[in-house]
C-alpha cells in the first residue's frame, strides 16, 4: 500500500510516530505525548537512491528518490525482528529553469 503524496511536515510527523512506536532506543521526554514527539520530530540524515525521472503534462520533470529507516532486530522494541519503513521524495525540476534547484513536491511513503 502507498500513501498519499505527503507534506514534508506530514511526513516527519509519521516518521516520528513509525520511530517511537518501533525504535527502542527512541524515549517519549517527560510530560511529552506521542503526537507532541512526532511534530517536533528531526528527520535523520536519509541516502536517497535514484529510481526514476519521467517528463510531466507540461514538461517539467518529475523525479522520484526512494530512502528508508532500517532498524536491526536489536535496534527494534521487540528485539527478534527488524524494521524497516521505505519511502519516495518526489522533485519537480521546472524545464524552464533547469538550472533552478529542483522543487520538492512531497513524499509517498510504502506501507
Amino acid at each position: 500500500m502507498i500513501s498519499d503524496i505527503l507534506s514534508e511536515s506530514e511526513f516527519r510527523r509519521r516518521i516520528g510516530l513509525w520511530v517511537i512506536d518501533n525504535d527502542k532506543g527512541a524515549f517519549l521526554p517527560q510530560g511529552m505525548t506521542r503526537e507532541e514527539f512526532a511534530e517536533s520530530y528531526r528527520l535523520p540524515e536519509i541516502d536517497y537512491v535514484h529510481t526514476q525521472s519521467y517528463p510531466d503534462d507540461n514538461g517539467d520533470l518529475i523525479t522520484m528518490l526512494k530512502g528508508r529507516i532500517f532498524l536491526r532486530d536489536w535496534e527494534t522494541r521487540n528485539g527478534k525482528e527488524a524494521r524497516k519503513i521505505e519511502f519516495f521524495k518526489l522533485l519537480k525540476t521546472f524545464s524552464a529553469t533547469p538550472d533552478v534547484e529542483p522543487y520538492p513536491m512531497g513524499y509517498i511513503i510504502i506501507l
